[in-house]
């Protein structure tokens, strides 16, 4: 039985591998089925604000990813360089970014001051909507 199991997992695999379609695939039931998924353009953010994204996926997404697009250098960051933003604050001042609202068509996501990139032990990177812009991925 364990054998079989490994052998099916491995032929599922190499399946998925082989596909070049840059869609999300999974496994239910024992087959490969795509994974709907939706990813936004890169969009301008201002500071406090809201921006809502319309979505194709027909459900409420059960996870969603916020990253930032580097639009300009900053410190040693190249343009196009993208990270995962992680909601955090100091005191009352909040930075990056959060989900504020999901349906089965759209989300809407809230920026707080700059969204930060961890450069050090010590230290971080702030980009402002001068300097970059936010992508939203989400899959159902």
């Amino acid at each position: 039985m364990k054998a079989n199991l490994l052998a099916r997992f491995s032929q599922l695999w190499s399946t998925i591998a082989g596909l070049t379609d840059n869609k999300f695939y999974g496994f239910r039931n024992g087959a490969i089925v795509e994974q709907p998924y939706y990813e936004s353009a890169p969009t301008t953010w201002v500071a406090g604000g809201e921006l809502t994204f319309t979505h194709n996926l027909g459900v409420i997404p059960k996870n969603v990813q916020l990253e930032a697009i580097t639009t300009a250098v900053v410190g040693s960051i190249p343009i196009g360089t993208r990270f995962i933003l992680q909601r955090h604050a100091t005191g009352n001042v909040y930075y990056d970014a959060q989900v504020t609202s999901l349906t089965s068509t759209a989300l809407t996501t809230r920026s707080g001051t700059s969204y930060a990139r961890i450069n050090s032990t010590t230290g971080a990177d702030a980009f402002t909507p001068a300097n970059s812009q936010l992508i939203v991925k989400a899959w159902a």
